[in-house]
C-alpha cells in the first residue's frame, strides 16, 4: 500500500504531460485545417477567343497509295505469331477438321493464286505454300492481322 503513494504524483503528472499534448495537437490542427479553408477556391471561366475560319487550300489529284495491298500474283507473309491454317475452303465456321490443310508457321512466305472472297466477315485469299493450295484469312475474327503483302 506504501507503494502507492510514492507512485501517485508521478502517475498524475504522466497522465497531465499526456492530455496537455493531445489538446495542443487537436489545437495545431484545428488552427491548421481552419486556415486551409480561409481562402475558397473560385473558379473562373475561361472567356474563348473568336478565330477564323481556315482558308481551304485547292487540292490537284487524289494522292495514290504507296501502301502495298495483297493481290493475285504477288506474295503475302504470315505475320501472325503462332501459324495461321491453311484451309480447303473459304470460312471457319461450321466446318469439319478435315478443312484444315496444314498450318503454315509464321514468317513464311506464301504465293498468292486467287481471291479475295468474303466468308464468315473475313477476307480469303486463295495461296500456295510449298505443296499445298488452299485458303487462308488476311485478319483473324478478333482483328489480328495473318497475313501481310511482301
Amino acid at each position: 500500500m506504501w507503494r502507492w503513494r510514492e507512485l501517485l504524483p508521478a502517475f498524475v503528472l504522466g497522465v497531465l504531460t499526456v492530455c496537455v499534448a493531445v489538446a495542443l495537437l487537436g489545437f495545431l490542427l484545428v488552427r491548421w485545417m481552419n486556415n486551409s479553408a480561409a481562402e475558397p477556391k473560385r473558379w473562373h471561366p475561361i472567356t474563348p477567343t473568336p478565330t477564323s475560319a481556315p482558308t481551304p487550300t485547292p487540292t490537284g489529284a487524289p494522292p495514290t497509295s504507296d501502301v502495298p495491298v495483297i493481290h493475285v500474283g504477288g506474295k503475302a507473309q504470315v505475320v501472325a505469331r503462332v501459324g495461321v491454317r491453311l484451309r480447303k475452303s473459304p470460312g471457319y465456321r461450321n466446318k469439319p477438321a478435315g478443312d484444315i490443310l496444314v498450318v503454315v508457321p509464321p514468317r513464311s512466305v506464301v504465293e498468292v493464286i486467287g481471291g479475295p472472297q468474303q466468308v464468315d466477315d473475313l477476307r480469303w485469299w486463295r495461296v500456295r505454300w510449298k505443296s499445298y493450295e488452299g485458303w487462308m484469312a488476311e485478319y483473324s475474327a478478333g482483328g489480328t492481322r495473318l497475313l501481310a503483302p511482301r
